[in-house]
């Protein structure tokens, strides 16, 4: 119920989300010359359901709950 009560903003939120940008990004800082292992814009390289189960969700609910992660 918690995660259903936070998300439910983003889950009826009527919009279209795209990487145009990031790829414009990725063209202007050299990526495509072979430079994309320093900074990898590709977010196909990123595994979205290990992320979101290991590391978005987690941080949710730790925030939800208003705990400290001991960082300043």
């Amino acid at each position: 119920m918690i995660l259903a009560k936070l998300y439910a903003p983003f889950a009826f939120f009527k919009a279209c989300f795209d990487d145009t940008n990031l790829r414009k990004l990725g063209r202007t800082s050299g990526a495509s010359q072979g430079d994309g292992y320093i900074c990898n814009f590709d977010p196909n390289c990123v595994n979205w359901e290990l992320y979101l189960l290991d590391t978005h969700i987690p941080a949710v609910l730790k925030i939800s709950r208003g705990e400290k992660d001991g960082r300043a």
